[in-house]
């Protein structure tokens, strides 16, 4: 959907970057259901699909909360998208866990530059910037709930990430309206 409306309207690269979070997750989500059934130590590429849709998604959000404030990334908010996308070519291969966790850490901060953009820009006065940033505060505790899990500090729960994009999605959809009225 949002595909089509930046095809038809290229102006507004909103809907491309949000185009690009909604394919990012669909790839995160997609791969953590087909990783469930791969034996732990095979060989699969779904680790590094499953990290790029990671980075995917966090690029798009951090570049949709810069277009969305209307001030374009700084060199080392662009240099972080850059590193991430590259950390998740390597991190997806499993060579060393703390690469992969490195990787976690760039795309959390890319999440929390993107909901601090919002912030900012909802105690600006933009209402539509409140619930940008409400969405993604909200994925950030769902995701933040999920690694807590796979560390074992929390019971094991099947859902958390979707739960938190499929809020943020909905939140999206507000948004645009707030936006677009």
């Amino acid at each position: 959907v949002h595909f089509g409306r930046w095809r038809r309207q290229r102006g507004e690269r909103g809907h491309l970057f949000l185009a690009g979070a909604t394919a990012g997750a669909l790839a995160v989500d997609l791969t953590a259901m087909a990783l469930r059934y791969v034996e732990v130590g095979s060989p699969s590429l779904l680790p590094w699909l499953n990290n790029l849709g990671v980075a995917v998604a966090a690029v798009c959000l951090a570049e949709l909360a810069a277009w969305l404030k209307a001030s374009p990334p700084s060199r080392v908010g662009r240099g972080l998208e850059i590193g991430v996308l590259g950390l998740a070519a390597v991190a997806g291969l499993q060579l060393d866990a703390r690469l992969n966790a490195v990787f976690m850490v760039a795309c959390t901060a890319l999440l929390v530059t993107a909901a601090a953009r919002g912030l900012r820009g909802a105690r600006g006065g933009e209402p539509h910037l409140r619930v940008f940033a409400g969405g993604v505060t909200f994925l950030i505790l769902c995701l933040l709930v999920d690694v807590l899990m796979e560390q074992g500090v929390l019971p094991p729960a099947y859902g958390f990430p979707a739960l938190g994009f499929v809020v943020l999605f909905l939140a999206m959809f507000g948004f645009w309206r707030l936006y677009f009225d």
